[in-house]
Order: C-alpha cells, then structure tokens, then sequence
C-alpha cells in the first residue's frame, strides 16, 4: 500500500551527465539553494539530495562529482562502466536511489529548476503519482529541432502511441511510479512514454526553457533519432502492421496496372529496414544482459 502523500517527502533529484565536466559545478550551485531552502521550510525531509549519473563520461565529469561529493551528503554520485545511454542513465539513478519522490532532469539546466518546489506541492496536494513538465514554448530550439519534434509526436499520433506532446525528461514521480519501473524488464526503453501509459494520476506544469549556459549538447540529431526510433519500437507494433496493410494495397494495384518499380523498391527497402529495428529489438531483449552496470559509487 503506497502513501501518495507524505508532509516530509526524502527527495531524490537525478541528473544524468555524459561529458558535462564544464557545466556540474555551476548545475550543483544553482540546485543546492532550492534544495536546502525546501528543507528548512520543512517541505522535504533534510534526507533529500541529488544525485549525478555519470553516463560513462571520457573526460573529467566523475573527477568532479567526486569533489563536489566529499564531505556533503545532499550530493550523490554513480558513475556507469561505459555510455548506456540517457534513458537508462535516468532509470539508473531511480532505481538505485531509495526515495518517497524523484525529480528527474538534465544536467544543462535550460530546464526551470526554479518551479521544483511547485512540483512538491502539487505532488502532495493534488495526490498524484506524476508531476509531468511542459515546455510553453521552444524559442531556445533550432529549425531542425523544432521540426523534428513536431514529426515525432504525429508519428507517435498516427502509431497510437500516447503521448503528452512538448513533455520533458524534467518530470516528478512517486515511488510507486519508479516501483512498477523495476517490473519492467526490457532494456528499450522511453522513459516519457512508458510513464505516461501507465495511466496514473497527474498534473502538469507549463515552463520556459533556456538557453545552455556553457558547454554543448550531447543529444544530437542522431541520438534523437535512435530515441523516437526505441520509442515506436518499444511502445507500438503498429509500423509492422501498416507494412502488412501497404502490402495488401500494393497487390491490388498490380492487378490493375503496373507500378513504378523503383518506389516500389524503395518501399520495399524501407518495409525491410522497419522489420529489422524490431528484429534487433528482439535480438536485445533476449540477450538480457544487465541494463546498467555501475562500476563506483560515492556517498552511498
């Protein structure tokens, strides 16, 4: 039986890193203020810190999460053996922290960590199990960023996949959310999308992202690719069936008049290529190999 609602929650806030050595020390800065500030107004209990999942960085992050770590115990680290890549990083740092609540975010800070208090409210007024995060606009994005967004969620849209459009990895969730996370055993996963059809209570709150202070992004145009790629194929199956239904459609236009060969080829590529991502999902899944391996620790 879960309490969905404590008056002194222990909050863990989870920050995936990869390569992000110039940016932690200005991301601990900005977080500790709001987080001890939380706890002396006695919203969240003085056991809450966040933690740093290094996602196999080759450069100095994990050197500087060890010294912002030593001697504070509202800083926690774990650092991966090699780069499992953000989603697990994040489900990483929920399943190996024991917390009554988690806050999920990235560690560039263009995410309004300002409105982590509203979201402790609303989880403990409001008796959800998800407090999810909405960008109102995304005047920090590229053209190209921008529209790939929006083809990802029409894609998701025409694959029944459910989704909360614009969302962000910046969400909060209870224990139990993160509970019925480690029943799921698949190592493909998409994090906003698996939450969000479990079909538990929410809210939501609308914020302005920023601009990335220093350093770069690591999420490039390939790796949101590969990311709405695991996304369809782990949540729907509905490519597969389409390429049966486009197949049945194919047929019949051959009993009424010849096709162009080469669209049909290509179709036929792109028919192939689909299949494939599922066979190698497969191929994944029934290996089961660990989904994260951790290789140190630091105030654990």
């Amino acid at each position: 039986m879960y309490e969905n609602i404590t008056d002194m929650p222990i909050l863990a806030i989870i920050i995936p890193c990869y390569n992000e050595e110039l940016i932690i020390k200005h991301c601990a800065s900005e977080i500790t203020p709001i987080l001890k500030q939380m706890i002396e107004k006695n919203e969240i209990s003085d056991k809450s810190y966040f933690c740093f999942v290094d996602d196999g960085s080759s450069d100095c992050t994990w050197n500087v999460i060890s010294e912002l770590s030593n001697g504070n115990n509202h800083i926690k680290g774990i650092r991966l053996a090699y780069n499992f890549g953000q989603q697990q990083a994040f489900r990483c740092g929920m399943v190996e922290n024991n917390a009554d609540i988690y806050i999920t975010i990235d560690c560039d800070l263009q995410d309004d960590i300002t409105i982590i208090p509203l979201m402790v409210e609303k989880y403990k007024k409001n008796n959800v199990d998800v407090v999810y995060t909405v960008r109102s606009n995304r005047d920090t994005d590229s053209f190209p960023k921008k529209f790939f967004a929006d083809v990802f969620y029409n894609t998701y849209s025409v694959f029944g996949i459910r989704a909360l459009k614009n969302s962000a990895d910046f969400k909060l969730v209870s224990r139990k959310v993160v509970d019925i996370l480690k029943q799921f055993k698949e190592c493909n996963v998409y994090l906003r999308g698996l939450i969000y059809t479990l079909g538990l209570n929410y809210d939501i709150i609308c914020y302005r992202r920023q601009p990335r202070i220093l350093g770069f992004t690591k999420f490039t145009l390939g790796k949101q690719l590969e990311l709405a790629v695991n996304g369809i194929t782990s949540l729907s199956i509905m490519p597969i069936r389409y390429i049966s239904l486009f197949g049945i459609f194919v047929i019949i236009c051959g009993f009424i008049k010849s096709s162009d060969i080469f669209l049909i080829g290509g179709i036929n590529l792109l028919a192939i290529g689909i299949i494939g991502e599922y066979i190698g999902t497969i191929a994944v899944e029934t290996r089961n190999r660990p989904k994260w391996i951790i290789s140190e620790r630091k105030n654990y």
